[in-house]
């Protein structure tokens, strides 16, 4: 009985693997010959929902080596910016969905690594990109799976691919536009020039823009060094290397701590210029400016495009909109950014009280200590003491 039980165990188990790994195979199988995220076969132009955007568009890159020498890198908001309005290179948009500091550095030295010349690089940054440092590499929502890394060696391939393999795909085709996509992937990574046309068509229409606060990161130190970093490596590969910080809704802005902001963009000066195109002016308070309250517009994002390929010492047309930053600057310019935010100048006062205060008292909790000498004072003499002599 015991022989037979172990019989019939064995084969339950065997039967058990052999049917798990026919649904794998199945389920590989239906993957990779759909596509759904454009990552086996990068036919965009039958795309039916979004893509690994951050993949096909390096895939684009490496596919023609020659036809780019600038990126521009960013968030969905970098996709904004139009490389077709800059001059002195070739420009792709490599911008993505969430892309961090980080993923940034990595994939230039990718591109240096397969010997494609760069030129000049334009990261489009923003408040969050301070708040973040690493994504992880394996993610299952279909959120997620889109901001999957590109893989530059095979243990990060074999999660990538896996992960696509044996992803049991969510469809909504009615949120993709199929020919637009390959159409702005495969010529300058952007769908600026579409994205123009919507927005002058839709120019009378009212926004209501509400306000988005970011509970899910804190400013992280880190990511300063990272952007250091990248700073650091274009100037060992003569790359000329732009960063600037995106404008945002001035109540996004203020609703999402300004003051977090500020400091880590003081810090961030130490190393390495900027262009600041955020905090409150006369661009971020204008609703006409904006998609949503993070998304600004192409008629901003060309503004940005021009202002940047200025000289870096031309007076701003816009009070505290593109303003160069530097080490020298950094003070004075974040007193005018208090000074355009009544509530936050007095916040900032209030806090420079505070630290005058602290400091104060520890200075006296420092000093040492006189010692105490006791003086002894001769005894008084009894004033009643006259009527009994």
């Amino acid at each position: 009985m015991n022989k037979l039980t172990k019989n019939e165990s064995k084969k339950t188990l065997v039967t058990f693997i052999s049917v798990l790994a026919v649904i794998l195979v199945i389920i590989a199988g239906i993957n990779y010959y759909f596509d759904w995220f454009g990552v086996f076969h990068i036919n965009l132009k039958t795309q039916d929902i979004t893509p690994n955007e951050r993949f096909v568009k390096i895939q684009h890159v490496l596919k023609n080596k020659d036809k780019y020498d600038s990126f521009i890198f960013g968030s969905s908001r970098g996709n904004l910016v139009d490389p077709t309005l800059f001059k002195n290179g070739k420009y792709y948009n490599l911008s993505a969905e969430v892309l961090s500091p980080y993923e940034v550095e990595r994939t230039i030295k990718f591109l240096l690594k397969n010997d494609i010349k760069i030129k000049n690089i334009v990261y489009v940054a923003e408040s969050n990109t301070l708040r973040f440092h690493k994504r992880f590499m394996a993610q299952s929502s279909t959120s997620d799976i889109i901001h999957l890394y590109y893989p530059v060696n095979i243990f990060e391939k074999t999660i990538f691919y896996s992960a696509y393999l044996f992803y049991c795909p969510i469809i909504d085709k009615s949120k993709r536009d199929k020919w637009k996509l390959g159409e702005y992937i495969e010529t300058y990574g952007t769908n600026a020039s579409r994205l123009r046309k919507e927005e002058a068509e839709n120019a009378s229409t009212q926004k209501d823009l509400k306000p988005k606060r970011d509970f899910l990161y804190s400013y992280d130190e880190r990511t300063i060094f990272v952007l250091k970093e990248i700073d650091d490596l274009c100037k060992k590969n003569n790359i000329n290397y732009t960063l600037l910080f995106a404008p945002e809704y001035s109540k996004n802005y203020l609703l999402n701590s300004p003051n977090g902001f500020i400091k880590k963009k003081k810090r961030l000066a130490r190393y390495t210029s900027f262009y600041d195109f955020s905090g409150i002016n006369e661009i971020t308070t204008n609703t006409a400016n904006f998609s949503f309250s993070e998304h600004f517009t192409i008629k901003v994002g060309d503004m940005i495009a021009k202002r940047i390929q200025e000289p870096k010492d031309k007076p701003n047309e816009i009070k505290n909109f593109g303003v160069y930053v530097t080490s020298a600057n950094i003070k004075e310019h974040t007193q005018n950014i208090c000074k355009a935010t009544p509530d936050l100048e007095q916040c900032i006062k209030k806090k420079k009280k505070r630290i005058k205060r602290a400091t104060k008292l520890e200075t006296i909790k420092q000093e040492p200590k006189k010692p105490t000498v006791e003086i002894r004072k001769p005894p008084k003499e009894n004033p009643t003491e006259f009527l009994f002599k």
